[in-house]
């Protein structure tokens, strides 16, 4: 079967935090006892958590509170669905900074984190991590490329974090100028030829890391391994099939994770993502369970849009794709309606600006498409 990390671990925790309203909620929605929990096989009757799930959790309003009066909580932020996700104890929480030592991220270093900071978790994620690391950090957050390569030479910075699309873009601002040495990306694949390409004609080692807004860091690469290391300190992650069984070593199939965390102990968390574990390490990411998709480190989840469409009164198709370059592009089609109003419901939902909306009365569904050559196993 495969999954990664010490399950015995999970059985006391679950009895530690038995109190704990989101270890309650887990039982409570598998309508189980606990007492019936007491080996991996009897563990899986407990119903995983989707996301939409947890977001209709969220806005009946009563989740949050109990989050709240569950431990401490430092920070709140929100995702799209909307999900809020609460920061327990800082550093432990996210834990980001085992995938920025692996990545060569030391005392002295300087970085740029260009993750944002207005809400979602990603540029706190980042910067805690820098912190932890002895490294300073300027929080440049979204901006464009041309601030984006300005602020690198004016501070000299020798290391990036941030997507990959956007380093790039960077890189063609900087025209060879700067410093920069390593890279932290995450929230879009980076292949191998990427990475040969930056370290080839830029100097530049980059790393990456796949983790979620409520359970933070899930698995990380290191130098010289394959795949990525699991966070099996604060995760049980067990990769389930179509049918919702374990998969087997090597067979694709859905993350699913156990966080062992006394803030937010979320007790088999589906986050949606698809990939397969190999020799006791976590492969990447392969894509969406679901119709979902991530676009510039934002999720958009097919639900969401779905119901902003029915307020709108259209059918919509959101088309992700590449540009000749390599970079993500997307476009919304829809079958009617006020463009402008559903442009500015796009971004009350995602905060993503359209970058293209088309009026086409032939579509009568609502639909995802992603045909990003990046989604590809390699």
């Amino acid at each position: 079967m495969a999954f990664l990390g010490n399950f015995q671990r999970v059985l006391e925790f679950i009895r530690e935090n038995s109190a704990h309203p989101l270890v309650q909620n887990a039982f409570v929605r598998s309508e189980i006892s606990p007492s019936l929990v007491t080996d991996y096989e009897t563990f899986q009757f407990i119903n995983p958590l989707t996301k939409q799930k947890l977001s209709e959790m969220h806005m009946g309003g009563a989740l949050l509170p109990l989050i709240l009066a569950g431990g401490y909580v430092s920070k709140i932020f929100t995702s799209p669905g909307p999900v809020y996700n609460v920061k327990g104890e800082r550093w432990e929480h996210y834990r980001f900074y085992k995938a920025l030592e692996a990545a060569g991220f030391i005392d002295g270093d300087v970085a740029v984190n260009t993750f944002s900071y207005h809400g979602s978790p990603a540029g706190d994620m980042a910067e805690e991590a820098c912190e932890k690391c002895g490294c300073a950090v300027y929080p440049l957050g979204p901006a464009d490329s041309g601030k984006g390569a300005e602020t690198i030479l004016a501070v000299d910075a020798n290391a990036f974090i941030g997507t990959k699309t956007y380093l790039f873009k960077c890189l063609e601002k900087l025209e060879g100028r700067g410093r920069l040495e390593k890279a932290f990306l995450m929230a879009e694949k980076l292949t191998e030829d990427d990475k040969a390409v930056l370290f080839a004609e830029h100097g530049i080692k980059a790393f990456q890391a796949y983790g979620t807004a409520e359970a933070g860091l899930i698995a990380y690469e290191t130098a010289g391994g394959t795949g990525m290391k699991a966070d099996t300190d604060a995760l049980f992650i067990e990769i389930l099939d179509a049918d919702g069984k374990p998969a087997g070593e090597g067979e694709t199939g859905e993350v699913v994770v156990t966080f062992m965390n006394g803030t937010t102990p979320f007790i088999r968390l589906a986050t949606g993502d698809l990939s397969f574990t190999e020799n006791g390490r976590l492969a990447g990411v392969f894509g969406r369970t679901d119709s979902s998709v991530k676009f510039k480190g934002v999720f958009v989840h097919f639900w969401v849009l779905e119901k902003l469409c029915a307020e709108c009164r259209v059918s919509g198709r959101l088309d992700i794709s590449n540009t000749p370059d390599g970079a993500d592009s997307m476009c919304l089609s829809v079958s009617g309606g006020d463009t402008d109003m559903i442009r500015s419901s796009f971004y009350k939902a995602f905060g993503l600006r359209l970058p293209e909306i088309k009026v086409d009365d032939t579509i009568s569904e609502t639909a995802v498409q992603d045909t990003r050559k990046q989604l590809n196993r390699r």
